[in-house]
């Protein structure tokens, strides 16, 4: 009899074993003391809100992507809209990872003129409110601080 309770509870514990083997791994906690900036990825912005298994999935680390546009590809996460403005900079050169929606960026090399790319579909143009006018934008704005007028031009 005590045999065939010791065989049950040895049966037991190996079944218990083997379920905890095959089982998803618990969810990775932050790690208030490790330093992710040794690994060239800085968190920080919305990279710092999100929890690590997003992009270390079953707590593999080696071979994470280290590009916008590996994990922004519209699988893993939002990525380019089909209206962005057509480029091959680096994300970085206009976003941030706090606000990707606020693009920045230098318009002082720009010469094709400004409704090529604010045309209300890739960028913002003329607001409903913007006075009537058959001006070229330059004419009253600068190029890098558009919501300044130049002098003389009319508010």
């Amino acid at each position: 009899m005590i045999k065939a309770w010791i065989a049950l509870l040895g049966c037991f514990l190996v079944a218990a074993l083997a379920a905890a083997a095959t089982s998803d791994p618990p969810p990775i906690k932050v790690i208030d003391r490790y330093d992710h900036i040794s690994t060239g990825f800085v968190l920080d912005g919305r990279h710092a809100e999100i929890g690590c298994d997003t992009c270390h999935a079953k707590a593999v680390f080696r071979g994470t992507p280290r590009t916008c546009a590996a994990c922004h590809n519209n699988v893993r996460a939002e990525g380019k809209t089909f209206r962005h403005i057509p480029t091959t900079d680096a994300c970085v050169s206009c976003h941030t990872t706090k606000d990707w929606l606020t693009a920045r960026f230098d318009h002082s090399g720009v010469v094709s003129n400004c409704v090529s790319c604010h045309n209300n579909f890739q960028a913002p143009g003329k607001t409903a409110n913007h006075p009537p006018t058959g001006n070229q934008c330059q004419d009253c704005h600068r190029a890098i601080h558009w919501n300044q007028l130049l002098p003389g031009a009319a508010s």
